[in-house]
């Protein structure tokens, strides 16, 4: 249910490292652990956004672009 786009990174990103980079910035998104199943390594995570306001998109977005940049 509800609105979400499964985006899948390079190898070379540490979504671990940025779920945590995002954290601290008050922006939860998984660090993909949850989706892989069998021990895939997918490197890739769920960005569900149905609740969010069109403002709160623009922030997310805003957040993440500063954590890639780690």
């Amino acid at each position: 249910g509800g609105m979400a786009i499964w985006a899948r990174f390079d190898k070379s990103i540490d979504l671990m490292k940025v779920s945590q980079n995002a954290l601290k910035k008050n922006l939860v998104i998984s660090d993909g652990s949850h989706h892989n199943a069998g021990k895939q390594n997918l490197n890739a995570t769920r960005l569900g956004f149905a609740s969010l306001t069109p403002q709160e998109i623009e922030q997310s977005v805003q957040i993440l672009a500063e954590v890639f940049q780690y």
